[in-house]
């Protein structure tokens, strides 16, 4: 998530030069490659049970929050004729859930659920 920060910053200082764009490529992907490891996140700390329940919600939720981002993103372009203004609120955003998801204490380990008898 960091690195995802850190490639948002390059990509809102960059004057359009190809490395930048490689190097931009490269640190967002990094951000967005730990998708799979968040959702591990969520089965490990509240448990299969609550799994379903908790990604249903946080997608929903995420749906929802998107909207404005991109609402801002063009009313930020309309005004300045540069997505650079928009790009620094995401890094921000980007790098804080990246130091929460540091910061997070190790899960305990779950006794593994029994099987229904067949």
């Amino acid at each position: 998530m960091l690195l995802g920060a850190l490639g948002l910053l390059v990509l809102a200082y960059s004057d359009g030069a190809l490395s930048h764009m490689v190097l931009f490529a490269i640190l967002f992907a990094c951000g967005e490659g730990i998708n799979s490891v968040t959702w591990a996140l969520v089965g490990d700390f509240f448990g299969r049970r609550n799994f379903a329940t908790i990604r249903g919600w946080i997608g929903m939720l995420q749906s929802i929050v998107s909207i404005p981002g991109a609402v801002f993103t063009g009313w930020i372009y309309d005004q300045t004729q540069s997505y650079t203004y928009a790009l620094i609120p995401f890094a921000i955003s980007y790098g804080a859930a990246g130091l929460v998801m540091w910061r997070l204490p190790h899960p305990e380990r779950r006794a593994p659920l029994e099987s229904p008898a067949s």
